[in-house]
């Protein structure tokens, strides 16, 4: 189990990126939320295996069509262990 810290760059607010995320995280038995950031960008916090993980980025790299994205910025530490879900957060 880990967690995955990420920032998504480009064309990611306002085209239902935050629900093709978190529908394809819920499909991959994830846990964590998607949110908008206020410099345009979209945070995902979510822990599960590895593998599903990285299912995920590759979702996004492909999947959601009004999405242009031009860089994920991500990483990989220790799971807080502390989700029931998988969420969208709204500020």
């Amino acid at each position: 189990m880990k967690r995955m810290e990420a920032q998504i760059f480009g064309l990611v607010q306002g085209v239902g990126f935050r629900f093709f995320v978190c529908h394809r995280a819920r499909q991959l038995g994830l846990l964590g939320f998607v949110r908008n950031l206020s410099d345009s960008t979209v945070e995902i916090i979510a822990e599960g295996d590895e593998l599903q993980l990285e299912a995920l980025v590759e979702s996004m790299e492909t999947g959601s069509s009004g999405a242009r994205i031009s860089k994920i910025q991500k990483k990989f530490v220790a799971p807080s262990n502390s989700f029931s879900d998988f969420e969208i957060e709204y500020s």
